[in-house]
């Protein structure tokens, strides 16, 4: 199992808000026509977001997928969705950001 960590930027012009759930997730994209069912991994923070602000998150990639990506049978891509309404919806109070890689190893910061 890999590791990947993270930062999340705050933008500056963003709304403040305390208590927002961030979800981090790790998406199977080999078909880019077909949606995956389920994230490969997914996690769930909870934070106060301002602006400027730095949150820090790690999530583990299963061995089976990166043993698939190895070998050119899968694509992944790094998702972070920050809910700051509550609503789970793609709202204005919502931010959505994807980084995609052909190589799940990669240890960089990603920055949104």
């Amino acid at each position: 199992m890999a590791t990947v960590s993270g930062e999340l930027v705050v933008p500056a012009g963003a709304l403040a808000v305390s208590a927002a759930q961030i979800q981090v997730r790790i998406r199977d994209i080999t078909f880019s026509d077909a949606p995956a069912v389920q994230p490969v991994k997914e996690e769930v923070l909870v934070a106060d977001v301002a602006p400027g602000a730095q949150i820090a998150f790690d999530i583990d990639v299963p061995d089976d997928a990166l043993d698939r990506v190895a070998h050119g049978k899968m694509e992944l891509n790094l998702e972070v969705h920050v809910d700051l309404d509550g609503s789970a919806t793609s709202a204005r109070a919502t931010w959505s950001a994807c980084r995609h890689s052909r190589s799940a190893r990669t240890h960089r910061t990603p920055r949104w």
